[in-house]
């Protein structure tokens, strides 16, 4: 489910002819594509889109376009969403939208009572015979304007994969690496 748009593409004549047009980002868009000789194509972009990209880079603050959330559910999990759903009358889509929706809602609106709420969930549960987790947050991770979902997920997964060599590095930095008469890990080793 991409939400990217193409970029309108025009030929290298046309930015030629009218890069200078006071009303060349209205009419032709910006960045655009511009097709060269044979099959070679460039982006581009108008000043003021690249300085606030620029800015936006430098500062290392991307703007997240939204986030995604992976969820897990158990077979008795996913039964009990199919049958919602169908009772609905929706898609999982459309009903994991509007059950999100209304909780964030009512927590915005009656924070104490949405906390009650939860509450009285976690001790129905405990009293119940329900031993699985239905549903398990698995990650969430934004995707930020310059990436695909596709980049967003495989970026976080290396995030993931990184996070526990970091924390390996973050323990030896706090024993100046010593690492207790052992031989440090081929790959902390200094080079």
């Amino acid at each position: 489910m991409s939400k990217e748009k193409a970029m309108p593409v025009i030929t290298a004549k046309e930015l030629g002819t009218h890069i200078n047009d006071e009303d060349f980002s209205e009419r032709f868009g910006d960045p655009v594509e511009v097709v060269a000789d044979g099959d070679r194509r460039y982006a581009c972009m108008t000043k003021n889109l690249y300085d606030r990209i620029a800015v936006e880079t430098d500062d290392r603050d991307y703007e997240v376009k939204y986030w995604i959330y992976e969820l897990e559910f158990s077979e008795t999990g996913k039964l009990l969403l199919d049958n919602a759903c169908t009772i609905a009358g929706m898609s999982m889509e459309e009903f994991a939208y509007n059950a999100l929706w209304q909780a964030m809602r009512m927590a915005k609106k009656d924070p104490e009572g949405f906390k009650r709420m939860h509450e009285k969930h976690l001790a129905e549960r405990a009293a119940s015979d329900i031993t699985e987790d239905m549903v398990r947050l698995v990650r969430y991770y934004p995707v930020y304007w310059d990436e695909t979902e596709a980049q967003a997920h495989d970026r976080c997964l290396r995030e993931e994969m990184e996070a526990p060599e970091r924390e390996m590095e973050a323990k030896m930095t706090e024993t100046d690496g010593k690492n207790d008469g052992m031989e440090k890990p081929e790959t902390f080793k200094d080079k």
